[in-house]
C-alpha cells in the first residue's frame, strides 16, 4: 500500500505508477474519473491542469497517462498532482493504449477522456 508518492510495478509496458492517495478499498470512490492521455504536451499541461481542477473541483479524480513522452510532461504533472490523482508512465503505444491503461485504474462511477492538447475545453 502507498501512503504518498511511490513507485509500483504495474505491467510489462509500465515503467512506473505514481499516486498520492492511499490504495485501499475503504476510501470513498469519486463520482467522476477523467482519463488524460499525454504525449509531449508540456506546453499545454499547466493550462490543462488548471482548467481541469477548476472545472472538476473535488468530485473527480484525474488519471494522467504519459505515453512515453520525451519532453518534461511527466515531471510537470508530478509537480501539480493532487492527492486524489494518478500519473501512469508507460512506453509509447498510442492514444488508445494510454486510454485503456487509464481505465484500468479509474475509480469513479463515471469515466470520461480529456485530450491533452486543449482542442476541447475541459
Amino acid at each position: 500500500m502507498l501512503d504518498r508518492v511511490g513507485i509500483l510495478p504495474y505491467s510489462e509496458t509500465h515503467s512506473r505508477l505514481f499516486t498520492q492517495r492511499a490504495l485501499n478499498d475503504s476510501a470513498p470512490s469519486p463520482r467522476l474519473t477523467v482519463v488524460v492521455p499525454v504525449f509531449n504536451e508540456e506546453r499545454t499541461l499547466p493550462q490543462l491542469m488548471d482548467r481541469l481542477y477548476s472545472a472538476c473541483g473535488d468530485i473527480a479524480e484525474i488519471v494522467f497517462v504519459d505515453d512515453g513522452s520525451t519532453d518534461a510532461s511527466a515531471q510537470l504533472i508530478e509537480q501539480q498532482l493532487r492527492p486524489e490523482d494518478t500519473l501512469i508512465t508507460k512506453q509509447n503505444a498510442g492514444k488508445g493504449s494510454a486510454v485503456s491503461e487509464g481505465y484500468t485504474v479509474a475509480k469513479g462511477r463515471y469515466t470520461i477522456v480529456q485530450d491533452d492538447d486543449l482542442e476541447y475545453s475541459p
